[in-house]
């Protein structure tokens, strides 16, 4: 799941030939091309001085056409629908009642030996103890969509810079990173890298949902 966030009517989807944003919308930004990029966001150790320092500037992929991730990262929405969506990814009303209760079952730790740590089931994920949604890159963008149940807590993240050049990890998983701890104590931290990740890959990669 990821969104470039923007104003439409009800969330969207262009057509595959439509790469446009309705306005206003944000700039979307990467470090390095696609190419450069194909198996981590990270910017290579020689780079990485020159794009900390801003003399390596990040490329803008606002127009870039996203129509290759189809429903995973073609669509386009705004922070109060997502959050929207969310609680019903989580709390039910897409699914029945049966299937919802498998997909939230299926979460499991991804850290066996730290299992509040993180979880992923059947395209759902939970960060920290109690938030369950995804996260998602896109080039230029990172999202993140997360819910909490039982304390009725939803959290909305969206950047226009699809990673953090020095580890590649989403911009937006990374504050996340820094949300959990101030929600649940400092024992609540998401250790090592996004539990939606792709197994034994890095972080480039667009998560389905």
């Amino acid at each position: 799941m990821s969104v470039r966030g923007a104003r439409c009517a009800t969330p969207c989807q262009q057509a595959a030939n439509n790469a446009s944003i309705p306005d206003p919308h944000p700039q979307g930004y990467q470090f390095l091309s696609n190419v450069e990029t194909i198996s981590s966001y990270a910017v290579p150790p020689a780079q990485l001085p020159a794009a900390l320092n801003g003399t390596l500037r990040p490329l803008n992929q606002t127009n870039a056409n996203p129509s290759w991730a189809w429903t995973a990262g073609g669509a386009i929405s705004t922070a109060d629908e997502l959050a929207v969506y969310v609680k019903a990814l989580v709390g039910g009303g897409l699914l029945n009642p049966a299937t919802q209760k498998i997909r939230l079952d299926s979460i499991v730790p991804t850290n066996p030996a730290n299992p509040a740590a993180a979880g992923y089931g059947i395209g759902i994920a939970r960060f920290g103890p109690a938030l369950i949604g995804h996260d998602g890159q896109i080039p230029g963008y990172s999202t993140v969509m997360v819910y909490d149940p039982k304390a009725d807590i939803t959290v909305i993240i969206l950047t226009n810079l699809a990673a953090v050049p020095a580890t590649g990890e989403g911009s937006a998983l990374t504050i996340l990173k820094v949300v959990v701890p101030a929600l649940y104590g400092s024992a609540a931290g998401i250790p090592g890298g996004d539990p939606a990740a792709v197994p034994g890959g890095g972080q480039r990669r667009v998560p389905p949902q």
